[in-house]
């Protein structure tokens, strides 16, 4: 599936979003000491905890074709900006795409 994926450092408005595919998806809600293992941040762990157990999906970047350093982006050139471990991320996954016209008539 492909994601959208909006680094918390940039304005989704103004840069646009990273393009990318999910790669995989936990079969079973991640555990608080599994989370701790990954992260090495407590308060972040009980962030992602606090409504629930959370499912882990390791999700892959798009690389820009015209720039192997960089990544695709909704906006042409995007953010220069580096992904970085711990960068805060909003992810969106697209899971179809129709036509606006197909909603009105089938």
């Amino acid at each position: 599936m492909k994601i959208k994926i909006v680094p918390s450092t940039i304005k989704v408005e103004e840069q646009g979003y990273m393009l990318g595919s999910i790669h995989q998806i936990s079969r079973f809600p991640a555990s608080q000491k599994g989370m701790f293992r990954v992260l090495q941040n407590q308060m972040l762990v009980a962030s992602f905890t606090a409504q629930g157990p959370p499912i882990a999906v390791i999700a892959e970047l798009l690389p820009d074709p015209a720039e192997p350093n960089r990544y695709q982006w909704s906006s042409g050139k995007g953010a220069d900006i580096t992904m970085e471990s711990g960068t805060l991320c909003t992810v969106s996954v697209i899971i179809s795409r129709q036509a606006p016209i197909r909603l009105v008539l089938p």
